[in-house]
């Protein structure tokens, strides 16, 4: 039971950890951008961790917003879920998944300009 209160922070612990010893230098290989030649929401998201340890937020930003929101969102929501807010946290979920969508087509604006629908 507590393990589910907290996972997200765990989350951000493991992702934390994963950088902290180099873990982001491994093949990039994204079964999403193989397969439909487009790239996810969080493409970029590992690079981006990596400057927001280094405290360079500005550049974090630069290459995936969303790991800004993901981890505001990660540290949120169990303070949500503590506090018995359910109707806060299901609006959290709505704005966190339509960043994503936007964060979609921001990173695939290049692709949906250049090829025609005819």
């Amino acid at each position: 039971m507590i393990f589910k209160k907290y996972r997200s922070l765990l989350v951000i612990g493991v992702i934390g950890l994963y950088l902290y010893f180099k873990g982001a230098y491994i093949p990039h290989f994204c079964l999403f951008e193989k397969i439909i030649d487009l790239k996810c929401p969080f493409c970029g998201i590992t690079r981006s961790f990596e400057e927001i340890i280094k405290l360079n937020f500005l550049s974090a930003l630069k290459i995936n917003f969303m790991s800004i929101v993901l981890l505001t969102f990660l540290i949120i929501k169990p303070i949500l879920n503590y506090f018995n807010l359910f109707k806060v946290v299901l609006k959290a979920d709505k704005v966190f998944f339509g960043l994503c969508i936007l964060q979609f087509f921001i990173l695939n604006q290049q692709v949906f300009s250049s090829k025609t629908l005819f």
